[in-house]
């Protein structure tokens, strides 16, 4: 397996249980994006002094974290009526917590291949789809 170089337009398939969730890998382009859009500058006092620090809303970049790096999915479904529910912000926040675990390791792993391996998900049994699980754009 070779470590391979993030490219913003790579997809690729996290299969948890049935449902099928497309992601994508973080570059840090994006991470730079993402928490400068959540960082402010203010003064804090230190021993009676002014002090200029940044304060970054740590929620609201791994909110956007998570919109980013999925990209869509299959087959993820309401817990009562059943129905699929469509892959919009707020229903990537719903995600169960140990999903979105999963979600945020597989996306940080060294290679597609190491994904579709399984072997990017310290929390066990996750799985591609088909083949390497890897799509690349054509």
């Amino acid at each position: 397996m070779f470590l391979e170089i993030i490219d913003p337009e790579e997809t690729f398939e996290l299969k948890i249980g049935e449902s099928v969730l497309v992601l994508r890998r973080l570059d840090q382009t994006a991470l730079k994006e993402i928490r400068k859009r959540h960082t402010r500058k203010t003064t804090e006092f230190v021993n009676h002094r002014p002090v200029r620090v940044e304060v970054t809303d740590e929620d609201a970049v791994n909110a956007d974290v998570l919109d980013y790096v999925i990209v869509g999915w299959r087959n993820v479904r309401h817990p009562v009526t059943k129905a699929e529910v469509p892959c919009t912000r707020e229903n990537k926040l719903r995600l169960p917590g140990k999903a979105k675990l999963r979600v945020l390791n597989a996306c940080d792993a060294e290679s597609l291949a190491e994904v579709a391996d399984g072997e990017g998900d310290d929390l066990g049994n996750s799985s591609s789809s088909s083949g390497s699980g890897a799509t690349a754009p054509a």
